[in-house]
């Protein structure tokens, strides 16, 4: 799988979609070799479940089932995305306040029928689930609820047999499993789930940001909690170091795993290092491809940043995985 992540969210009233734009990417997709383009929803589509949750600019559902029509003609599988992390799922409105009742589990299974009926059984659904109960991801929140001990796996269980029930595959970022493998291990089963491990920075020495290279990064590392670490790189913060500890052995304990890689930290060196580390490192049977996401609308604004994502991303491709 060669897959690009492309998200509709941004909870303003600037445009998230715009046609001349997805014209431009769904061309840039079929010219680079992307196969699967991954659509975080959110807001941006209309909801036959739950329409009180779809924005005014929401895509019309006879649109989405067109495009899931003719990608894959072109050979592109599009495939929902619902982001159910706490800190993450703002677009379920009054109901992400109902986190661990029933009127929230009922919600959630709907929507996630809904977008598995309307993106015609596609073979994964992308549930999202990064930096849950990471305090930084917070700090602009008024009220912060977030999951933890058992209420997590419970979660992350519920959602991933919902998706199931649909026949379709549960894919979701590796956070939880980089951050807690012991027991992530001892929750969630090896058996069909997908997960993506994310880093956005270099991985080769040569390839690191020096802390000293932009003020907000003196601001921020000079704080607790990390003042004490006397960081001289970037690549130095613990999120870094979890997935360099733990985002190769997620797949050496038998978790089938699609890499994520991107420039939109400014470091383009991101996505050659990313392919190179994994197809090098990675049991080749559990490395199930790699996934680029320039974390930019689909706007023509935004549209040089996306394709040069896309032309690193097949420049690694052909440089290591071919």
């Amino acid at each position: 799988m060669w897959a690009l992540y492309m998200d509709l969210a941004n909870y303003t009233s600037d445009p998230v979609f715009e046609d001349e734009a997805w014209e431009i990417l769904v061309d840039e997709c079929v010219k680079t070799g992307i196969d699967t383009i991954v659509l975080g929803l959110a807001n941006e589509v209309k909801y036959t479940s739950h329409p009180e949750l779809s924005s005014k600019k929401a895509l019309p559902r006879a649109k989405i089932r067109r495009e899931v029509k003719r990608l894959r003609e072109l050979g592109v599988s599009l495939i929902p995305g619902l982001n159910f992390s706490a800190c993450h799922q703002n677009w379920l409105g009054d109901y992400r306040k109902m986190m661990g009742l029933p009127e929230y589990y009922r919600v959630c299974r709907e929507i996630i029928y809904d977008v598995c009926e309307l993106f015609d059984n596609p073979q994964y659904v992308h549930l999202g689930m990064d930096e849950e109960a990471e305090p930084l991801f917070y700090n602009n929140f008024e009220m912060v609820s977030y999951r933890r001990k058992e209420l997590i796996w419970h979660d992350l269980q519920f959602f991933c047999d919902c998706v199931a029930d649909k026949g379709v595959t549960p894919w979701i970022w590796a956070d939880l499993r980089i951050d807690n493998p012991e027991e992530f291990r001892a929750h969630i089963s090896t058996e069909n789930i997908l997960l993506s491990p994310w880093n956005y920075r270099g991985l080769k020495k040569e390839h690191y940001t020096p802390v000293s290279s932009n003020p907000k990064y003196v601001e921020r590392y000079s704080k607790e909690p990390y003042k004490h670490l006397n960081m001289q790189y970037v690549e130095e913060d613990p999120l870094c170091v979890r997935f360099m500890n733990e985002a190769v052995p997620t797949a050496m304990d038998g978790y089938e795993i699609v890499p994520c890689a991107s420039i939109c930290f400014g470091c383009e060196y991101n996505p050659d290092d990313i392919v190179e580390y994994f197809t090098q490192n990675a049991p080749k049977d559990k490395l199930k491809g790699f996934m680029i996401a320039p974390w930019r609308r689909i706007t023509l604004k935004d549209m040089d940043n996306v394709i040069r994502n896309l032309t690193l991303f097949r420049e690694a491709r052909d440089k290591y995985a071919n």
